[in-house]
């Protein structure tokens, strides 16, 4: 049996779902590779996260859960007027990433608002910091699924 199996999110509050190991990505959803330095309390780096691109259409955030956030960014860190110009007649060159983070309420007094919480403390030698808190409705455009298993194409 694989150790994988067994790991549950214990260490996530109100997050008591164990992951699953896939050998198929199903229909809505889809997969995100965690890098070695991910720090992922969950899932070691190198693995390849599953994630469900239709839990956030059916259900509210799940407060302490892993999910996937794209964000985007202009080469360079170019201003968005400036790369809107130079690049009109060419398809778009956004830098888009995808990483696996945790979302939890913010701490403050306004409990509606949300936090991100990025899964390495330092990225590139600099420390990282959590990014909030937004209101609702902003994390769950920024998040593309929620993370619900491994994928392992070589398990049965």
């Amino acid at each position: 049996m694989n150790a994988m199996t067994k790991i549950g999110a214990a260490d996530l509050p109100a997050s008591p779902d164990k992951l699953q190991i896939f050998n198929h990505v199903p229909h809505h959803h889809g997969v995100v590779a965690v890098d070695l330095d991910d720090g992922c309390p969950l899932i070691p780096g190198g693995e390849v996260a599953v994630y469900d691109e239709w839990d956030l259409r059916y259900n509210p955030l799940q407060e302490g859960a892993l999910y996937v956030w794209e964000y985007q960014r202009t080469p360079a860190a170019m201003p968005r007027q400036q790369f809107a110009e130079a690049f009109v007649e060419y398809a778009a060159r956004l830098d888009i990433r995808r990483e696996i983070v945790r979302v939890a309420r913010w701490a403050g007094k306004d409990k509606s608002r949300w936090c991100i919480h990025p899964m390495k403390a330092v990225q590139g030698g600099i420390f990282v910091f959590s990014d909030g808190p937004f209101e609702e409705f902003y994390v769950t455009n920024s998040l593309i699924g929620k993370v619900v298993g491994v994928y392992r194409p070589h398990i049965n």
